[in-house]
């Protein structure tokens, strides 16, 4: 008998001590012990894995002098900004009829009330008198800023604070909207354009994608209230004829994202690959691990560093080969434990960001297949033909029954991003719906845990150049209007 083995009585003895459950408990206790051993060696294992090749990957950023680059000027602007100390306590409770948190950091409008605003609702002339020392100089001293026409990289410890970037561009439209209150409509005008051009400026400029979405939300908020101004019954032909002829002036320059998807991961990378075990702990807060992967708008939430950097490098390649994509399905390639490289917003509002966005991601890697050759982009175009539309109703005392009414005194042609012939379309008040010409267009639900006001397009079938005249009626069904989702 082994020495470790116990006699009969000393096995009596023992027993009477631990209870058969006991026992059951200590057994898988040592079990659980080694196979968490087992799991520790093999991250190590992983940990000591070859870094990935991401040689194609190779990015120069381009260079900007700190003079003459808009990016860096625009984040100095907005670093004092401090939403908290203009939408005080105080003020909510003497002007606002719902309740905020003006204390609270937040991206857009931190309450009802300022929302309201932001359509263009509750200027009174006691609220524009307490308002104008604190949005009219923060706007005058960005207007010169907007005539810059570069924007470059800027590292990320040159400005602290820089997420009140976004802050700042919300309070421009609340400026313009002032400034408009009070009758000073140029100046409105101005404000807005100014920050249109901005738009264009991060959105052009290569930056990572913090500046690039930076860029999109300053084009989402200046959008919206343009053509709040638009609508408003006081907006005469003369004021939205201004807003038209200035918004058709806007350069539509070269948008950026694929170069700000690979200065992403020149910046990305090399975090990555020395990234600890517990880089990411801060971020996650106890949160279920493949959620956050799941719900990662922009970069996987994964611990080991060689493995993350595989990780990243695959995602970046998989956004970047929608560009090539041929005629035909369209699809964003999902590495293992991976996401979706894209998200669009589910915003239903005249500037289309959906359409654009979508746009955006194809347009230049399908220029080269001859099939879509008719496709074709312009920033600014679901955006003209509302207020051109707008223009049309104050003249005429109804909205246009087609956009075709609108060519050629209101517009040179319909512009809007269409793909073989079939425009975007928008019914009757103008407000953004998903038949975009595109056959079986797939838009999965948002994923559980995620905003609902997100979602992402997987797939984009592309309607046939020639269609054969069988497909007739499905061409009808396809350019009809659909049914707006329910908000």
């Amino acid at each position: 008998m082994p020495s470790s083995a116990l006699n009969p009585a000393d096995e009596e003895v023992f027993s009477s001590l631990l209870p058969r459950q006991s026992r059951a408990r200590l057994l898988w206790l040592l079990g659980g012990c080694a196979a968490l051993v087992l799991a520790m060696l093999a991250l190590v294992m992983f940990s000591d894995a070859d870094p990935p090749d991401v040689s194609d990957l190779a990015f120069t950023p381009r260079q900007v002098p700190d003079e003459a680059n808009f990016y860096l000027a625009a984040l100095r602007w907005a670093a004092p900004v401090r939403r908290e100390r203009i939408f005080t306590n105080d003020l909510y409770a003497t002007y606002g009829k719902t309740s905020g948190d003006p204390g609270t950091v937040a991206y857009s409008y931190s309450g009802e009330w300022e929302e309201a605003l932001a359509r263009g609702c509750g200027w009174t002339p006691a609220l524009c008198e307490k308002l104008r020392p604190q949005l009219v100089p923060l706007a005058e001293a960005f207007l010169p800023l907007a005539n810059m026409t570069e924007a470059g990289p800027v590292d990320d410890d040159a400005v602290p604070g820089s997420w009140r970037f976004y802050q700042g561009a919300s309070l421009l439209p609340l400026a313009a909207f002032l400034e408009y209150a009070e009758g000073h409509r140029a100046e409105a005008l101005a404000i807005l354009t100014a920050e249109l051009r901005a738009a264009q400026l991060l959105m052009d400029g290569g930056l990572p994608l913090v500046g690039y979405w930076s860029g999109t939300h300053f084009y989402r908020v200046a959008a919206n209230a343009c053509a709040g101004l638009a609508s408003r019954a006081d907006a005469d032909a003369t004021f939205v004829r201004a807003m038209l002829q200035a918004v058709a002036a806007l350069p539509v320059g070269r948008d950026s994202y694929e170069e700000s998807l690979l200065q992403e991961a020149a910046v990305q990378l090399p975090k990555f690959r020395k990234s600890p075990e517990d880089a990411f702990d801060h971020i996650l807060k106890g949160q279920p691990l493949p959620d956050i992967v799941r719900m990662s708008f922009r970069i996987p939430m994964c611990y080991k560093r060689n493995l993350t950097a595989g990780g990243y490098a695959a995602q970046v390649r998989a956004a970047s080969s929608v560009r090539e994509a041929t005629l035909g399905d369209i699809r964003t390639t999902l590495p293992e434990g991976g996401y979706y490289p894209f998200s669009s917003l589910r915003d239903f509002h005249p500037y289309n960001l959906n359409g654009r966005y979508l746009l955006n991601q194809t347009g230049t890697g399908l220029r080269h297949v001859a099939q879509a050759r008719l496709l074709h982009f312009s920033r600014q175009s679901a955006l003209r033909a509302f207020l051109a539309a707008r223009l049309y109703e104050r003249e005429h005392g109804e909205l246009p029954a087609s956009l075709d009414v609108l060519v050629p005194d209101y517009l040179p042609e319909v512009p809007f991003d269409y793909i073989d012939r079939q425009p975007i379309r928008y019914d009757r008040e103008l407000r953004a719906v998903w038949s975009l010409g595109l056959r079986g267009l797939v838009t999965p639900p948002a994923m559980p845990g995620k905003n609902e006001a997100y979602s992402n397009v997987v797939v984009y079938r592309f309607a046939p150049l020639e269609p054969a005249a069988g497909d007739a009626a499905q061409d009808a069904q396809d350019i009809a209007p659909a049914p707006l989702p329910a908000r």
